[in-house]
């Protein structure tokens, strides 16, 4: 029996429905852009845990389309370039709606969500290009700076949020479990409840309330490659990348979610899977900040050097071993987060 083994990228606190068009992206999306056969496995396992995404993605597929792009840019210099302008193109009707509060209809709002699924299915093209080394630095800056500007993300998150609560008015704070096929007939809230604390997705596939330790019991073939260790967890040491020097001591807050910035009060050590600028108000009363993912040009890493706070980035497992409450001295000299 093959074994299909998956890795996880990022933890995201939005919603189902734009995991679906990720999804879509490295699934059919490809094929507007290479005509390279693509392995059979599904490219990405989301997992709901906690109210926030974790995104697990498929090894071999992940690989083939880094793979598959170097491919097409060695042929066409111009790919990222077209790929931004028809990326644009299909998103003009959709950035008109970023400036609303939200859509006034089902019918408003399927358009909308069909609009920015087909325009993602361009965003794989300088997502992986920004961030592999055999890129030309030329058409790599370029990805890196379409990356960091682009809202997709953010802005198309918080139109799906605002629209679900104003369209279902007891949906409220429930708008991220809801796919959208079910736009029409939302999920009763117990049904929902359940979503936010365990809920596995492969799109056209699976999307079963169910933990990912019994996911993966019932699913043999399919493994989750982890670099957290099983034992001892608490003593194990944290090591990351330095995006800002310094040091600091306090009391750990994780935050996996928007509605729990709240939680940080100064001098408290943010943890969290990744920031965004959603997440701003708690970085500004941290006294450092350490993520499980991210690079030097990510989020957490710009704010960090712009408020000159201790920052340790990339860990892998921050959010897994840490636990509110625990004491803790971030050395960001070093990259080593101690439990004290």
């Amino acid at each position: 029996m093959s074994v299909f083994k998956y890795r996880k990228i990022f933890t995201r606190d939005h919603t189902l429905s734009l995991a679906e068009s990720w999804y879509f992206a490295h699934d059919k999306g490809t094929r507007v852009w290479t005509r390279r056969k693509k392995p059979l496995t599904p490219p990405i396992i989301f997992y709901m845990f906690d109210g926030a995404i974790e995104t697990w993605h498929s090894v071999d597929h992940y690989q083939w389309i880094q793979d598959a792009l170097q491919k097409e840019l060695a042929n066409n210099k111009n790919l990222v370039n077209n790929a931004i302008l028809k990326y644009e193109q299909k998103m003009a009707r959709v950035k008109k709606n970023w400036k609303r509060k939200y859509l006034n209809s089902v019918k408003e709002f399927k358009c909308f969500i069909s609009d920015y699924t087909l325009a993602v299915s361009f965003f794989p093209v300088w997502y992986y290009a920004a961030v592999d080394s055999r890129t030309l630095p030329g058409i790599r800056r370029k990805a890196v700076e379409i990356r960091e500007k682009d809202l997709f993300y953010d802005a198309n998150d918080r139109i799906i949020r605002s629209t679900y609560t104003h369209l279902y008015k007891n949906l409220k704070n429930f708008e991220n479990v809801i796919l959208k096929d079910e736009i029409d007939n939302p999920p009763p809230i117990n049904i929902l409840k359940k979503r936010k604390e365990h809920f596995v997705l492969i799109p056209g596939h699976i999307a079963e309330i169910i933990t990912i330790r019994r996911f993966l019991r019932d699913n043999s073939n399919i493994k989750f490659i982890s670099n957290v260790p099983k034992k001892n967890l608490r003593a194990y040491k944290i090591k990351g990348q330095v995006a800002f020097r310094g040091k600091a001591k306090g009391r750990v807050k994780v935050i996996r979610r928007l509605d729990q910035v709240n939680k940080i009060k100064g001098g408290d050590i943010m943890v969290s899977p990744m920031t965004s600028p959603n997440y701003l108000s708690a970085m500004k009363k941290s006294a450092a900040i350490i993520t499980d993912e991210g690079g030097i040009t990510c989020h957490a890493a710009i704010v960090a050097r712009e408020m000159k706070k201790p920052c340790i980035i990339g860990t892998g497992k921050a959010t897994q071993i840490l636990k509110d409450g625990d004491l803790v001295e971030v050395d960001a000299e070093q990259g080593v987060v101690k439990k004290l």
